[in-house]
């Protein structure tokens, strides 16, 4: 009875697994299109291979310079390598200073506050947006602090390479330390076998279980949940220490207007509450201004790409900038 179950159905299956491999190793060494979607295989929210896959983009030499901590930094806003420690500071200079990624350094964001510092670079994970600030912090003494991040950044801190190389935070012996630095910006990744039939199969798997969203994926979440407190508690002490105002703004994509299966955004949300830090939802602001007005979430989001436009940026800084008169 083996016998025949394996003949006439096992084999077959092992057939066109086996098949399915040698095309996808075949379109894989011939740089197909087809291996060129890496979502067909891996999970962006989980998966290092996913974005070992993708095209690195190109670096804007006009905006961005290199930094071997960070990997990119605001040519504008130039952030040191050692620390100077100016704790004993009491010159209070009551500015603005903003750290964070995409949204925040995005210019619909940024021509709503054109005189303030402005640390953001697009594609930054939570990690480098905390390092930066760590880089930073001596000099804003008496400053009010605000940093804007994607939910999705919370992602990013499991990756060493995405659009770009970039640092990585490991826990050992429950303590957390930085990889990856110096960042070599122009690092070559090195070839890695990867099993695709396995990959696609599992992928597909995932999709149908998940109503075909990679972002209810809760890989590593353990992690990550832990990374993101211990950025907490550590910009809290120094905030304090350098008598700080701190400020955090979550932005969103459009999908989480539209379902609420984000665990990122309930996490967050009550890890701010928690911990009494000021919290600029914009979700919440959007779905406000959109059920006052009788508008459709479209009408707050940009058609060249994922970020809020015009419209919802100015609505967005309209409530920044009357959070930052309370500390004035």
């Amino acid at each position: 009875m083996s016998s025949k179950l394996f003949k006439n159905i096992l084999f077959p299956i092992i057939t066109l697994i086996f098949i399915f491999e040698i095309i996808f190793q075949l379109l894989s060494f011939s740089n197909s299109n087809l291996i060129k979607k890496p979502i067909l295989f891996f999970n962006p929210y989980c998966d290092q291979a996913y974005w070992s896959h993708q095209k690195q983009s190109k670096i804007n030499n006009n905006n961005y310079k290199y930094h071997p901590i960070l990997s990119l930094i605001n040519k504008n806003n130039p952030i040191p390598i050692n620390i100077k420690d100016t704790s004993n500071n009491t010159i209070i200079s009551d500015e603005t200073i903003f750290y964070g990624s995409s949204f925040i350094d995005h210019s619909y964001f940024k021509r709503n506050f054109p005189k303030n510092i402005n640390y953001a670079v697009k594609s930054y994970g939570l990690d480098q947006i905390f390092q930066s600030y760590i880089l930073t912090k001596h000099k804003h003494y008496g400053d009010t602090i605000i940093i804007g991040f994607l939910l999705e950044d919370l992602d990013r801190v499991l990756f060493y390479s995405r659009d770009y190389e970039k640092l990585r935070f490991v826990k050992k012996d429950n303590k957390f330390s930085m990889k990856n630095t110096p960042i070599k910006l122009d690092k070559t990744i090195d070839y890695e076998f990867y099993f695709y039939s396995y990959h696609f199969l599992k992928s597909i798997l995932f999709l149908i279980n998940n109503d075909f969203d990679y972002k209810k994926s809760q890989c590593s979440i353990l992690f990550k949940k832990d990374l993101f407190e211990f950025f907490i508690q550590k910009i809290k002490e120094n905030t304090k220490k350098y008598n700080q105002n701190l400020i955090f703004i979550t932005f969103n994509f459009k999908e989480d207007f539209q379902h609420d299966l984000n665990w990122r955004y309930n996490f967050i949300k009550e890890k701010l509450k928690n911990e009494n830090i000021h919290h600029i939802d914009t979700k919440e602001i959007i779905l406000k201004h959109k059920k006052e007005n009788k508008k459709n979430i479209e009408y707050y989001f940009s058609e060249k790409d994922f970020h809020y436009n015009k419209i919802a940026n100015e609505i967005i800084s309209d409530e920044v900038k009357n959070v930052i008169m309370q500390y004035k």
